[in-house]
């Protein structure tokens, strides 16, 4: 071996060390990032999940008895921070002011590990059945957190006031 040779074997090695490092760092860096998006997506999931455990068993409370029997019949039933499935809802259910549809409103909004999801229904009670399918949502199920440009930020904003507003005892909806 030459003189000016005798140093380039390690030199060849810190670089393939080198860039094997930088490898590893890029494949880390990935992989926590996508674990980090699936922690995001799962508590997502769960809060949706969750919204519609409460409506659920909103419905089939309220199928229970009759229409003039709800527990909402004089004033609109409110839960606030109540613990489910690791995270928590909170709701609002109301009469609707309609004698011969018997509809009711339905918010629920839940959280779970960061996420949160509101969601609405209005529902029909169809007396004299049994069949939970009859009480379908006639109104829109409105899922608020899946919003995308900047109209549609301002209107969910907006329309995130309702509950807020019905949740505090106000009953205004601004």
């Amino acid at each position: 071996m030459t003189r000016g040779n005798r140093g380039s074997a390690l030199v060849i090695v810190l670089a393939i060390a080198f860039l094997l490092a930088v490898q590893i760092y890029i494949i880390h860096a990935f992989s926590t990032s996508n674990f980090k998006h699936v922690n995001r997506v799962n508590a997502h999931i769960r809060a949706i999940y969750s919204c519609e455990t409460v409506y659920s068993r909103m419905i089939a409370r309220l199928k229970g008895a009759s229409w003039a029997e709800r527990w909402f019949a004089k004033q609109p039933f409110v839960e606030k921070n109540v613990p489910l499935t690791g995270g928590s809802y909170s709701s609002y259910v109301a009469t609707v002011p309609d004698n011969e549809r018997h509809l009711a409103d339905v918010w629920v909004e839940s959280r779970y590990d960061g996420a949160t999801v509101a969601m609405y229904w209005r529902v029909r009670y169809v007396e004299g059945t049994l069949d939970l399918e009859e009480m379908r949502p006639v109104g829109v199920r409105v899922q608020l957190d899946a919003i995308d440009g900047p109209w549609l930020h301002d209107l969910a904003r907006r329309f995130t006031r309702v509950p807020e507003n019905l949740l505090s005892g106000s009953g205004q909806i601004s």
